[in-house]
């Protein structure tokens, strides 16, 4: 039961250095708060952060808007 449990705190560390620390560092540059790379471990959240990043406004470039 301990080896299970610490197989899945591997897999999810490794999933964070995959996913969250890449997605952390988009979410920096476009403005937006990179705490939000948090989500990408749980499995589903990756869709709905792409979703928010794609429509979300970004300060980083206050003069374009994400729908011409």
């Amino acid at each position: 039961m301990v080896t299970i449990l610490l197989q899945l705190i591997v897999i999810t560390a490794m999933l964070y250095v995959l996913w969250g620390i890449p997605l952390s560092i988009i979410f920096q540059r476009a403005g937006l708060d990179k705490r939000w790379a948090i989500l990408s471990i749980v499995p589903g959240a990756i869709v709905v952060l792409l979703w928010y990043l794609a429509y979300a406004k970004w300060p980083a470039e206050p003069g374009r808007n994400s729908t011409k």
